[in-house]
């Protein structure tokens, strides 16, 4: 059962994550109704859904999600507490920009080194042969430009497996790390994303205060409908 929180927390918590800008809607209203359920449970002791398909203790997790999506089965909202975990898992996501803001990496004869400035008719990712970083770049139809982007983006590449295939550092996700403690997140995003990279992501300043989730995400084992995929951590 999570530790009980008073409503004087339960609103402070609410004004940071409002303003917090590196929440997305759905991680924001997820976090929202997670502490919802810390001050409710806490208090009551009582699971918001009881049925022959869900667990017989209270979870958290599961009743947060179910707060989003009110009328869902068991397996819909395991699903969709899945997908917000797994959107806020900390990884390292290469900065993209729209197609149309891409411009052509070769230079013009006339004015001699001046910059092409067309938009590209091909693209990809130039490594960072030092720290794993990527960049997105392209050429526009001209041949020797596009020559030379496919010459610059074969170095990188080769490059960084000459150098020991360094990984970037996460650059995003984490962020309900930043508003609550939780014994094992490594466990937790790893459950629900392939993508999750363990590592800090960096965190704003100053330090926001956390609230501590204790409700472990899978607790007892339910009783799930027969042949239903299972949405618990392994």
């Amino acid at each position: 059962m999570a530790k009980p929180i008073t409503a004087a927390e339960f609103t402070s918590s609410v004004e940071r994550m409002m303003e917090d800008p590196a929440l997305t809607r759905e991680t924001r209203a997820f976090a929202i109704a997670l502490i919802h359920e810390m001050r409710m449970q806490g208090l009551g002791g009582r699971s918001r859904r009881k049925s022959e398909n869900v667990f017989a203790t209270p979870n958290i997790w599961r009743d947060a999600a179910w707060l989003l999506q009110p009328g869902a089965t068991e397996s819909e909202v395991w699903r969709r507490l899945k997908w917000i975990i797994a959107e806020d898992a900390p990884r390292y996501d290469i900065e993209r920009k729209s197609f149309d803001a891409r411009l052509c990496v070769g230079t013009m004869l006339r004015p001699l080194g001046a910059p092409c400035k067309k938009r590209v008719t091909v693209s990809g990712s130039i490594r960072n042969p030092v720290n794993g970083e990527m960049t997105m770049a392209g050429a526009c139809s001209n041949p020797a430009h596009r020559a030379a982007y496919e010459a610059q983006h074969k170095a990188s590449w080769a490059a960084w497996r000459t150098n020991g295939e360094p990984q970037p550092k996460n650059n995003t996700g984490g962020h309900l790390m930043r508003h609550f403690t939780y014994p094992d997140w490594d466990a937790l995003y790893g459950w629900a994303s392939y993508r999750f990279a363990p590592g800090a992501t960096p965190e704003p300043e100053p330090p926001r205060a956390r609230l501590a989730l204790v409700t472990s995400i899978h607790g007892t084992t339910p009783a799930r409908p027969e042949g239903a995929e299972s949405e618990q951590i392994r």
